[in-house]
């Protein structure tokens, strides 16, 4: 399946460029230099309401869950490592 259209956005006064990739079932997906890579939200989205935080092509998100599924479920990750919501606020000082 191909992206339904793309285009580039950019990102406030920084600069960042980002491909925004939105396919034909409405889902978006964010990438920098090919990689999934969002560093102000999501950088992928799902129309179900699966929402995805990734930085240089690895789910990482600091500010809380990397991953929240349609259905609620969250994950914690940083820098590609799963971690359980107690192991994550310890990491990050959010606990």
């Amino acid at each position: 399946m191909k992206p339904k259209w793309l285009r580039d956005k950019w990102h406030d006064e920084t600069c960042i460029k980002y491909e925004v990739h939105v396919w034909s079932t409405g889902a978006t997906f964010w990438h920098q230099d090919g990689k999934r890579h969002r560093e102000d939200g999501p950088a992928c989205e799902s129309t179900s309401g699966t929402k995805e935080w990734w930085i240089d092509n690895q789910l990482h998100r600091e500010d809380g869950p990397a991953y929240i599924g349609a259905n609620g479920k969250k994950e914690w990750w940083l820098n590609g490592k799963k971690l359980t919501e107690k192991e994550w606020k310890l990491r990050t000082g959010k606990g």
